[in-house]
């Protein structure tokens, strides 16, 4: 697949969740979408474009967020942490500082008898009553320093 076939499917798919409203039962709160996952997907920081096979891959798996947010009964990862937030005042941008906690739902999805793990990172800042998609990386492992939470029998 070339990068603009799967560019243009990602964004098609991006248009349609904006307009969708998606509860995650790990965390039983709406998932809203913003404009900053295409910047997750394309970049690796500020200044560094990403490969583009890695940028397929990662528009590739954009495509199967939907299903892994309604299907997630579990947070695989978690983490809690104060962050300067920017904040827009009218015309004025100020950064404030604000708990964010960040979830990760990790999934094994198989295309074409080929399975694969896929990380989706959501945000939740302390005052909104909904998460908000961050972005999506193939997962082959993960962080061990983070607070794995486990389900309560």
């Amino acid at each position: 697949m070339e990068l603009n076939e799967a560019r243009n499917k990602a964004i098609n798919k991006f248009n349609k969740l904006n307009r969708k409203e998606i509860i995650c039962p790990a965390i039983w709160l709406k998932v809203k979408f913003s404009n900053e996952w295409f910047s997750h997907i394309t970049y690796k920081d500020k200044k560094h474009r990403r490969k583009e096979s890695e940028q397929i891959i990662r528009f590739q798996c954009f495509l199967d967020v939907e299903e892994i947010i309604k299907k997630s009964y579990l947070m695989q990862e978690y983490m809690e942490r104060e962050e300067k937030i920017k904040v827009r005042d009218h015309w004025e941008t100020k950064y404030i500082t604000k708990n964010v906690e960040y979830i990760w739902l990790i999934w094994i999805i198989e295309h074409h008898n080929v399975k694969s793990r896929t990380k989706v990172i959501l945000m939740k800042e302390e005052d909104k009553d909904y998460a908000e998609y961050l972005s999506v990386i193939p997962a082959w492992n993960t962080k061990w320093d983070r607070n794995f939470i486990w389900p309560i029998d």
